[in-house]
């Protein structure tokens, strides 16, 4: 069954941006910019420009060869790459024109570079947020948990957790654990909350693959996504995609 990416989630590509810091003062300074303007403003990425005032300085003792390195550095920044794909996405419409000669060339009319002729600020409200909570949320390779809230995510798949309940717990634990290793014994007591009763419970393995399958099925990880959860002997590893 197809499901169908809800309005509010943010997709990986903008999740794995949004962990950089420079990506994560862009965006909320763009959002001051926005709610400041009501309208139509231009917008001068700092980070982007210093880079490009590097790569000038260095210019006079590099080869040609190393210098178009440098430009390309440039090209690649996470904030820039962050910026095209708002634009990509249409989360913002209008014009982009960073580029070594676009810089140079706006050096006399004050660094014009993003002329922002409409922006969905419901969209772009959910990327502020989430930086806003970045000690609450916690980011493993593809996937990502917000602690307070239980949203969490698979790639570009969400899922809501209850907070309260053992299955949120056990993720939260496989995403903190440096190995990402737990042992069926860790995640039948993680999942029943560490109390005197879990003492009186016996363990099987059928409960923990029930566990394990019950995530999955949340995150819906399906294909070559669920073999991320990769069993051996009596303990479980969550893989990163690569």
């Amino acid at each position: 069954m197809n499901m169908k990416k809800k309005k509010s989630d943010i997709p990986y590509i903008f999740r794995s941006l949004l962990q950089d810091a420079n990506v994560s003062a862009l965006v909320l300074e763009i959002y001051e910019e926005a709610k400041i303007s009501k309208g139509k403003f231009i917008y001068y990425p700092k980070n982007i420009y210093k880079c490009y005032d590097i790569a000038l300085n260095k210019a006079y003792k590099l080869s040609l060869e190393d210098y178009d390195k440098e430009i390309n550095k440039c090209e690649k920044t996470p904030d820039n790459l962050y910026i095209k794909l708002l634009i990509k996405e249409k989360i913002i419409i209008g014009k982009y024109e960073i580029s070594m000669s676009k810089y140079e060339k706006s050096v006399d009319d004050g660094h014009k570079v993003i002329e922002v002729e409409e922006i969905d600020m419901d969209r772009f409200r959910e990327h502020v947020e989430w930086i806003k909570d970045s000690s609450l949320i916690r980011n493993y390779e593809i996937f990502s948990l917000h602690t307070f809230t239980g949203k969490a995510y698979c790639l570009d798949s969400s899922c809501v957790f209850h907070t309260d309940k053992g299955l949120f717990r056990v993720f939260k634990a496989f995403i903190e654990e440096p190995t990402h290793i737990l042992s069926f014994k860790q995640i039948f007591q993680i999942y029943h909350g560490g109390t005197s009763e879990t003492l009186t419970l016996k363990l099987t393995p059928q409960d923990i693959y029930q566990i394990i399958g019950e995530i999955r099925e949340k995150l819906q990880m399906r294909g070559k996504l669920s073999k991320l959860f990769l069993p051996s002997g009596d303990k479980y590893l969550l893989k990163s995609l690569n």
